[in-house]
């Protein structure tokens, strides 16, 4: 029979990862509030940071490995994004097949007035963290994921 010690400890376990999965949706809510606000479907914002702050072009693929979304998806969104006139592709150097993804002048002008102010919220909650709460954030969400993942890789659940 179990202590309540080890009851709790279980419980305590489970009620962590809950909360740190309602914290996750929580965050998820706020940005489909704020793409809501700024009239763009949701899955455009992994795009529009991307695109609006980082200092050289990328490909499709760098988007779906940097944000763990699927070749289809990545693709719709940037197919959707050209039927706008906000962004285009243009030929990767070194390269047959990559494409490297840039933002149009009104692309540029609508990220700016319509999407930027989601990104400068942003900004502005993590220059109110010290530098050390944001790196004890992100070192335990990293080990977290990082033991979830080997324990799901070492998990056999078909029995094989």
């Amino acid at each position: 029979m179990e202590t309540r010690e080890e009851v709790t400890t279980v419980l305590l376990g489970r009620n962590t990862v809950k909360e740190a999965l309602k914290s996750g949706r929580e965050i998820d809510a706020i940005y489909r509030g704020a793409a809501a606000r700024a009239n763009i479907p949701e899955g455009e914002l992994a795009i529009w940071l991307v695109l609006l702050h980082l200092e050289k072009e990328c490909s499709q693929q760098d988007i779906c490995d940097f944000f763990s979304l699927p070749r289809q998806t990545v693709n719709s969104l940037i197919a959707n994004l050209r039927k706008k006139g906000y962004v285009c592709l243009k030929p990767a150097p070194n390269s047959r097949n990559r494409k490297l993804i840039c933002l149009t002048e009104s692309g540029r002008a609508f990220g700016q007035q319509k999407v930027a102010w989601i990104f400068q919220a942003e900004h502005r909650v993590r220059e109110a963290a010290t530098p050390e709460e944001l790196q004890m954030v992100l070192s335990l969400l990293e080990k977290y994921i990082q033991n979830f993942r080997a324990e799901i890789d070492a998990a056999n659940p078909t029995g094989e």
